[in-house]
């Protein structure tokens, strides 16, 4: 089965500074990029000096959930290039938040783990991310809010398949 959101011939209607958002309407990436860099902006005002660069706080997240996690599941979990991720890593090994432990049997694979400092750090931010979104979800009821993040969910998987 396949279908689209909207067609150019039903144009939707949404919110906008600038008024109409005409061929972007149907397109449910712009509508996610828009919130995101609202959001990222707004969150990285909020730790100020404690902000990390973009997809730092994912990915120290991320470890924590996954101890162990290879940097190149990280890269794919993240949707960044492996330069990229070495750049967050090289970054949370700085402020020693997060290590890279060598593979005892293959020495050119590393297993990252968070640091105790890291686990704190990722707990304030995490109540930081939470209350920075706060205000935007409460325009959703919390049935409306679980349902959004399933739907994300189910749409990043079907990007996304898991491979066998």
């Amino acid at each position: 089965m396949s279908h689209v959101l909207l067609s150019a011939e039903e144009p939707a209607r949404s919110s906008s500074r600038a008024g109409e958002i005409g061929v972007l309407a149907p397109l449910l990436g712009f509508r996610m990029r828009r919130i995101h860099s609202h959001l990222t902006r707004a969150f990285s005002t909020r730790l100020g000096e404690r902000a990390l660069k973009p997809g730092g706080f994912s990915a120290l997240g991320l470890i924590a959930a996954n101890p162990g996690l290879s940097q190149k599941m990280l890269s794919d979990e993240l949707g960044q290039d492996k330069a990229t991720v070495v750049a967050l890593l090289d970054e949370l090994e700085r402020r020693g938040w997060a290590e890279r432990r060598r593979d005892v049997a293959d020495r050119r694979r590393h297993h990252l783990h968070v640091t105790p400092e890291g686990q704190a750090a990722l707990d304030w931010m995490a109540a930081q991310a939470i209350e920075n979104e706060r205000d935007v979800v409460e325009a959703l009821s919390p049935d409306e809010a679980r349902l959004l993040l399933d739907m994300l969910d189910r749409v990043y998987r079907r990007a996304y398949p898991l491979e066998d």
